[in-house]
């Protein structure tokens, strides 16, 4: 009984001694791990700051460009409307065109008949002065002959 006494004594103070050292063992992993957590805790912060500074600054532009999308619709808009105002007074100036157009070929059409009356009548008007220049030669000398007899 005695030995088994001294066995078992040793089999507690060997099981002492390996809870003491897994004790010890799970302390310093333990610590270790709590360093570790805080060291990532802090990566993460930073890195959680870092975020939000990015997102503020994002949403800042985001803000701003969606302000400067307003502006250029409102500008887009502004023009479309010009644009639309100077293509009506285009069509209206293509109709005052078409029908100067028109009345200038009516005025050309009647000026060549006017110019064609004309060279007519120029033709007509150098006919009897050709005529005339003969009967003035004639009755000169029809005066001239009666005057000698």
């Amino acid at each position: 009984l005695g030995a088994a006494r001294d066995e078992f004594e040793s089999q507690k103070k060997k099981l002492l001694i390996e809870i003491d050292t897994l004790t010890r063992r799970l302390a310093e992993t333990e610590s270790r791990l709590k360093n570790e957590v805080e060291v990532i805790k802090k990566k993460m912060s930073v890195t959680i700051t870092e975020l939000e500074m990015s997102l503020d600054a994002s949403n800042k532009s985001n803000s701003q460009l969606q302000n400067t999308t307003k502006t250029q619709a409102t500008k887009i808009m502004e023009l479309t409307a010009a644009y639309d105002d100077v293509n009506k007074k285009l069509a209206g100036s293509l109709q005052t065109y078409d029908i100067t157009v028109k009345q200038l070929r009516q005025i050309e059409a009647e000026f060549k008949g006017l110019k064609a009356t004309n060279d007519s009548s120029v033709k007509v008007i150098k006919e009897y002065e050709s005529k005339l220049t003969i009967l003035t030669t004639r009755v000169n000398e029809l005066t001239t002959i009666n005057n000698n007899l």
